[in-house]
């Protein structure tokens, strides 16, 4: 090989591998018809360059310094034979079927590009595996259309087998298919031994995607063989010369440049002319920047490929070259997986990857007898030592790879819950006396406390408080105000309570008595008011000063990682000691109440995607989910990066990591909060507001919410009958019966109300619909495969993942009661085909009374487009709550997840195993094995009663009270002109 030979040799795969790679992480490919455009247009351009400065580009030299064949089995003289010389044959493919490939090329790039983009919009409804067949298509065009048999004696071998096998070798034309058919069996082997890691994104049976995408996949694969059979009757054969290679570069230009216009008019005619689809076409949004420089970054990576691939094409042959792009793709996604996967979950069987290392390796074999029988010479052995390589550590790794699981991890994190619990219990619930306390304070927080807090003790503590030191939440929620002067949190607080374009309310409070002010949006007063009531059980206590409360759902307040911690770092150096109790002027510093003004202290986010630029600003600059800001992740398949630091196995070990974005991107598409939020107003800059709840990375100020504390659901069971059946004021009864006596089933209801699906499809990624769709909408597609933690066959004492057929979940006998009640709300769209979708999708059900909860055993807590309000309720029953948050309360760090509820991840890959585990076993296996096991009922009646006696010591409205009330303590400091003299000492 020459200089040139080798730099192609290698710098084609680094950039196949490059594309392979970006294909889930490059942001060019939320757009990939502009980025698909944009490559053939930089790519026309290199092609004709490449072939003028490098007159080698589609040729090869021969050891001997002639120029033998692409395809040394072609008889080259065939020409001669017929009496036809070379060049006459020459003008004639160029007068004659040159304008017909070049049709033929345009038409099937052009569909190809199409196919590519269905295929991106709904990866999660894409099959297996489906592009490692392509060298198998060409092997077969290249036995319709290039070979020809080549006899020889081969009576000089004396093995019989040896002899047949190399007569066949030489006289069959279809003497590549097998060796290329077990070269493609074997990685389509590899690459689905953990097909069954997928997410739980929907792809939705009512749309019929579950046929149209793999058929547009297939349809790929046909449009790939068929532009690869075109680059094969372009590229020179025989002895070519530098002006056929520069026009065959010319031709695949011009077909390149085709597809360019066509795609540019199809563009302007379909979606240019209509308003809507204009920033959409020109991309330009507030990505645009982000988006234009990942397109053009592919664009050029792509160009190189072409550029080198067809070079390798030439010198190795098209279907060597195909099938050394497949088994590196192959290698690319097997050994990063197999390599992480150090435990049994994800889980790797043993059979199906060993097995398809040998079919590969047996198949690239094969291929390279084949050649040794037919005399092609082949040019070089790099590959096929790096292909042993691969074959060696991908059984390596496999081998080391345990698939059976002594200990349940749910098991471990009970254990480990308890622990944790014990360990918060014998820090915070520790008789103190005020002077205690006051101690406890100053050594947490590095200052003393804000005055009147003797005057809280004395509330808390008569109030049957338990929690007297444990309040970090306040501390990190506040901390960062201590860089603002009071003055400009008291400018702020009424710009915002001003202007009702703000979606915020005021409370002021005055001589010991909270009130509402008047300008707040009527639809939300019953929620200001809750909040005043809650105030005014210790407002005679606060100093004079003006709140503003959010009153959307979604938080409001983001800054950016490095603002905050410099904010952070200033207010914690604020020395707080003093003595003085508070000034005498506050009245007189709060600003008389406005009727309007027009201030707008916020920005209108909704209905668009949140996340890069609000959800995951908070982050550090080396998280993952801001180092790469192209970083999108894929639809179709779970990121098990992403869920590995927060948990054990499929389990969430850690509750307060798995609610920090930083280190999963993912989930940009997994929350309706992300993809397309309903209400979302935020500020970029540190705001005094106060929220009932917030997602990471959010500086709101969190309060306890007067949606629980009016009791807006209640738990309120009823052992007898109100009234008559059929009479108005009639009530069946609703018990909550002992744990043991519920229905063995996990039940949820509840609305589409987590954001809005404007005709985007946005819904399919809603954590609402993917619960509902996960337990009523399962199939045969490899999508719908559940992965379910099972005992394992031959021990009562281990544990094995399942795989386990979306439709034939039903035959283990998992419980669910599921659904969607009333109509689907939150959405639109052109023809409103995203709610008539969901309509048919789901069949929401009609509603039903919130008491009826408490007839079963485990109920599912999910957020909206905010915090969940059923969640305190079903704590205090008797049933077992399963709960998904991405929204954080004022409570979380006195819960304990495995203790006092069963936490899920938002991904709900976890849905299935967790609910066998608790519930029990009793069903068929897909592989036609019987399998009962009890379940662990034990366990989940002790969390249940955990959780629900727990509740009643520390979340009761009187806790709410004590939170609140030590809140606006805190909070009264800070708004005081004379804070760093503020403070209690112990008389």
């Amino acid at each position: 090989m020459g200089r040139f030979d080798l730099i192609c040799a290698w710098l084609s795969p680094a950039c196949l591998l490059w594309l392979a790679y970006s294909t889930d992480h490059a942001i060019a490919y939320h757009r990939p018809v502009h980025t698909a455009v944009l490559s053939l247009a930089v790519c026309s351009c290199c092609l004709v360059y490449a072939s003028r400065a490098f007159p080698t580009l589609l040729s090869k030299p021969s050891q001997n310094g002639a120029s033998p064949s692409l395809l040394p089995h072609v008889k080259e003289d065939s020409d001669e034979k017929r009496g036809v010389p070379p060049s006459a044959t020459q003008e004639t493919l160029n007068g004659t079927r040159r304008p017909i490939l070049l049709v033929l090329a345009v038409i099937a790039l052009s569909c190809r590009i199409e196919t590519l983009r269905r295929i991106t919009k709904s990866p999660e409804c894409t099959v297996p595996s489906v592009e490692v067949w392509l060298p198998l298509l060409l092997a077969i065009y290249d036995g319709l259309r290039f070979q020809r048999s080549t006899p020889q004696d081969a009576t000089a071998i004396s093995n019989l087998l040896m002899r047949a096998t190399r007569l066949w070798g030489r006289r069959s034309r279809f003497r590549y298919i097998l060796p290329v058919a077990s070269v493609c069996l074997g990685c389509q082997l590899l690459l689905t031994s953990w097909w069954g890691l997928n997410s739980t994104f929907i792809c939705p049976i009512v749309t019929g995607e579950q046929l149209t995408v793999p058929a547009s996949q297939l349809s790929g694969l046909f449009m790939d063989a068929v532009i690869s059979a075109v680059i094969w009757e372009q590229l020179p054969r025989g002895r070519p010369n530098n002006t056929t290679a520069v026009e065959t570069a010319h031709f695949l230009s011009r077909a390149m440049v085709g597809v360019v216009v066509a795609w540019i008019g199809i563009g302007t005619a379909v979606y240019g002319l209509a308003h809507r689809h204009r920033y959409y076409v020109l991309l330009l949004d507030a990505s645009s920047v982000s988006m234009w420089a990942s397109i053009v970054i592919q664009a050029i990576v792509f160009s190189v490929l072409v550029v080198t691939s067809l070079h390798c094409t030439v010198f190795f042959g098209p279907i060597e070259t195909s099938m050394k792009f497949v088994v590196l793709i192959t290698g690319q996604l097997a050994l990063p997986f197999l390599w992480t996967s150090t435990d049994a979950f994800p889980p790797v069987p043993k059979a199906a990857p060993i097995c398809g290392v040998l079919v590969l390796c047996s198949g690239w074999m094969s291929f390279r007898r084949v050649q040794w029988f037919i005399d092609q010479p082949t040019l070089g052995r790099s590959f096929d030592r790096l292909l042993a390589l691969f074959a060696a550590l991908v059984v390596l790794l496999v081998m080391l790879k345990s698939s059976a699981i002594s200990v349940h991890p749910i098991d471990s994190l009970i254990e480990a819950g308890n622990l944790q619990h014990e360990a918060y219990v014998n820090v915070s619930l520790q008789q103190r006396t005020l002077r205690d306390a006051v101690v406890q304070y100053q050594q947490r927080y590095h200052r003393s406390p804000p005055p009147g807090f003797d005057l809280w003790y004395k509330f808390a503590t008569n109030k049957k408080c338990l929690i007297i030191d444990e309040y970090d939440q306040i501390n990190e929620d506040l901390l960062p105000f201590f860089d603002l002067t009071p003055a400009q949190i008291r400018q702020s607080t009424w710009e915002i309570a001003s202007n009702q374009w703000n979606e915020a309310a005021g409370i002021s409070i005055r001589n010991g008595t909270a009130r509402v002010q008047d300008n707040v949006i009527p639809t939300h007063r019953w929620m200001v008011e809750g909040v005043e009531a809650l105030i005014n059980s210790f407002a005679a206590f606060l100093p004079d000063m003006d709140l503003v409360f959010n009153i959307n759902d979604e938080p409001r307040v983001a800054l950016s990682h490095e603002k905050l911690e410099q904010m952070r770092s200033s207010g914690a150096q604020k020395a707080l000691s003093g003595r003085l109790s508070w000034s005498e002027n506050r009245t007189a510093e709060w600003l008389p109440e406005a009727v309007e003004q027009e201030t707008r202290n916020f920005e209108v986010v909704s209905r668009k995607d949140s996340f890069r630029d609000w959800g995951v600003i908070g982050c550090p600059p080396s998280s993952v989910s801001r180092r790469d800001r192209a970083l999108i992740g894929s639809k179709a398949s779970l990121c098990t990066s992403c869920v590995a630091p927060h948990s054990l196995g499929q389990f969430v070990s850690n509750w307060s990591l798995a609610a920090d974005m930083c280190h999963q991107p993912d989930m940009a598409h997994l929350h309706g909060f992300y993809t397309s939020p309903a209400a979302f107003k935020p500020a970029g800059m540190l705001m005094p507001v106060f929220s009932q709840s917030k997602a990471h990375g959010y500086n709101d100020i969190l309060y306890p919410s007067a949606w629980n504390y009016m009791d807006k659901v209640k738990y309120d069971p009823s052992m007898k009958e109100q009234g008559k059946p059929g009479e108005d004021n009639y009530k069946p009864a609703y018990p909550d019966v002992p744990f043991r006596q519920k229905k063995n089933a996990v039940f949820w209801r509840g609305a589409t109300s987590e954001g809005i699906s404007g005709g985007d499809g946005e819904w399919r990624g809603m954590v609402r619909q993917r619960l509902v769709h996960l337990a009523n909408n399962a199939t045969s597609h490899p999508h719908d495969e559940a992965m379910i933690l099972l005992p394992h066959p031959q021990s009562e004492n281990q544990w094995e993942y399942v795989r386990v057929p979306g439709d034939l979940v039903p035959n283990l006998g998992l419980e669910t009661d599921i659904h969607i009640v009333n109509n689907i709300a939150r959405c639109g769209g052109e023809g409103l085909f995203d709610c008539t979708d969901q309509e048919a999708e789901f069949a929401p059900t009609s509603g039903t009374d919130f008491q009826a909860h408490w007839a079963y055993k485990y109920l599912f807590d999910l957020d909206g487009a905010g915090f969940s309000g059923r969640f305190l309720p079903f704590l205090q029953s008797r049933s077992l709550p399963f709960k998904s948050a991405l929204f954080r309360e004022w409570y979380d760090s006195r819960l304990t997840a495995w203790k006092h509820f069963v936490p899920q991840d938002i991904r709900l890959h976890s849905f299935w195993s967790t609910l066998a585990y608790f519930a029990g076993v009793d069903g068929t296996l897909p592989d036609g094995r019987s399998i009962k096991w009890a379940g662990r009922e034990k366990q989940a009646e002790a969390i249940a009663l955990e959780g629900r006696a727990w509740a009643n010591k520390v979340l009761r409205k009187e806790d709410m009270e004590v939170y609140f009330f030590r809140l606006l303590l805190e909070w009264g400091r800070i708004t005081d002109d004379n804070r760093e003299e503020l403070g209690f000492v112990v008389p």
